[in-house]
């Protein structure tokens, strides 16, 4: 398991039109009737589930960077006070998952 690839999304919604992306890779879709910026990094190894990766989006108000990791996503999740259990127990083990991976 541990050659097994993770693939990082992540969703950004706009407050308006004058959002302008300079991180490449992203593309847009639609949810319900409204529009997202998703940001997907493939092929992250186990080890790698730690990696931050950075977002800067532009508008017309000044510019933001977002910061994020596979593991900062579980860790924000795991601290949820709206999963239920099963939920909660599948996190924790890929959180386990990870360490392993990088005490292999």
């Amino acid at each position: 398991m541990l050659n097994e690839m993770t693939v990082f999304k992540i969703l950004v919604k706009p407050t308006d039109d004058s959002v302008i992306i300079t991180t490449p890779g992203y593309t847009q879709v639609e949810i319900g009737n409204e529009t997202y910026y998703q940001f997907e990094t493939e092929g992250i190894g186990a080890m790698n589930l730690g990696n931050n990766y950075t977002i800067t989006i532009e508008t017309k108000k000044g510019t933001a960077m977002v910061t994020a990791s596979v593991m900062s996503y579980v860790n924000i999740a795991l601290n949820s006070r709206s999963l239920n259990e099963a939920k909660l127990f599948t996190l924790a083990a890929f959180y386990q998952y990870h360490i392993a991976a990088n005490n292999y």
